[in-house]
């Protein structure tokens, strides 16, 4: 009977080498830089400071010492604020702003989140920065609003991003039911006015 030619082997060994030639490929080639990926705040090299302005005239810089943070690998970037943690230089004062203002047995904490665009980390090469409008979204006292804020992002190397204001971000008491607050530390203090406007700035590094 004569023999009958089937391509299946042919085609079959043809296919082998195939699958040989990409892993090797693909073992040898080197991966390129990540431009993506999970950045962690560096709570020791960050800052978030506010001003308070009262009888008009008298204007004191205050500051939080407990932040955490990320930047998801899909540029979601959050920040982590202990409202317990806040420092003014009088102790008294500390715990008048975290019992009557901010009500921290309630809401202890105070979360801002902003979206990166695609792409905009990875396009910043080490030594370089670039400023960046965008929106704020801020969860405080139970109530959350999205504020306009400029900011600066500097590449400071391979592993290590700094983000920081570029302009204080605005907040205003009223929008997040803190006039009470504002009006109770007044009256404790035996003050004319408290500024219900606070300008906020930042100064936060990241690692990967």
């Amino acid at each position: 009977m004569p023999k009958t030619f089937s391509p299946a082997p042919a085609i079959w060994h043809v296919w082998l080498l195939l699958c040989v030639s990409v892993l090797s490929a693909c073992n040898n080639s080197q991966p390129a830089p990540s431009a993506a990926g999970d950045w962690a705040l560096d709570s020791t090299q960050s800052s978030l400071h506010f001003l308070s302005t009262k009888n008009g005239q008298i204007t004191e810089t205050h500051r939080f010492s407990k932040l955490d943070g990320e930047i998801n690998d899909d540029g979601r970037a959050s920040l982590v604020v202990d409202l317990a943690s806040v420092q003014t230089g009088i102790d008294i004062r500390n715990t008048r702003m975290q019992q009557m203002l901010f009500e921290v047995a309630d809401f202890p904490l105070a979360t801002a989140r902003i979206a990166l665009p695609p792409s905009f980390i990875a396009q910043l090469a080490p030594g370089s920065s670039q400023t960046l409008d965008t929106k704020l979204e801020l969860d405080l006292h139970g109530h959350t609003h999205t504020l306009p804020t400029q900011l600066r992002v500097a590449r400071l190397g391979a592993d290590r991003l700094q983000v920081s204001s570029e302009a204080p971000v605005l907040l205003a008491a009223a929008d997040f039911d803190l006039l009470k607050g504002v009006q109770a530390l007044r009256e404790v203090a035996g003050l004319d006015a408290i500024n219900p406007t606070v300008p906020v700035t930042v100064l936060l590094e990241y690692t990967r």
